[in-house]
């Protein structure tokens, strides 16, 4: 896909990036800051298959001009093991909250002790008060526990609660733990062993 900026003095100034998947919405940056000099840009070209090799119908919404509509996690590479860190490691096929959407991504609101970066990007859950309801990471394909088989978890809580973590999918697996009374309203790393999944082909 390419976009242009028409300009009356310096004329076209364009930028080409590649539509990497398909049949599913993407978002495309466009970096123009190499023109920031040019103050006369009076149109706008969105020029979809520029080399013409196939005949589609596209679909684009939210053209959006910005300080910086540059990607900070574009090219970032997955950490193996690194399941979310709520900025450029999340890595999944799908994360959800049963009974309704409950997670969102805030910055630290309490950035201190482990967790002392204030820029740091955190999930914020909102308990809905069902027995049943959870954060679900969804892979795709079954997970490798031969070796990277303990999770590690940063959680804040506002109360002492107990806590499951559940493999789905294969053979289920249940570890539970528990926020304690003197872990409330500060981060609290948990470590939890997941080795009871090792060989039981666990997608979920």
């Amino acid at each position: 896909m390419t976009l242009r900026l028409i300009s009356t003095a310096e004329g076209v100034k364009e930028i080409n990036r590649p539509v990497d998947a398909t049949g599913k919405w993407v978002d495309l940056n466009f970096n123009f800051s190499n023109f920031k000099n040019i103050t006369d840009f009076e149109r706008v070209e969105i020029v979809f298959d520029p080399e013409l090799t196939s005949t589609a119908t596209w679909y684009f919404d939210n053209l959006t001009q910005t300080v910086s509509t540059v990607n900070l996690c574009e090219g970032v590479v997955a950490v193996a093991g690194q399941v979310d860190d709520f900025e450029c490691q999340r890595n999944y096929t799908k994360v959800s909250t049963t009974g309704g959407d409950f997670l969102k991504v805030i910055n630290n609101p309490d950035p201190s002790g482990i967790n002392s970066s204030a820029s740091d990007k955190v999930g914020e859950y909102t308990d809905p008060k069902d027995e049943y309801s959870a954060i679900v990471y969804e892979f795709g394909q079954p997970i490798d526990l031969s070796v990277l088989n303990q999770l590690q978890i940063k959680i804040w809580s506002p109360k002492a609660v107990p806590l499951l973590f559940k493999l789905e999918g294969g053979t289920q697996v249940e570890v539970f733990s528990a926020v304690a009374a003197g872990d409330t309203r500060k981060w609290v790393q948990y470590s939890i062993d997941l080795s009871a999944g090792i060989g039981k082909e666990i997608p979920n």
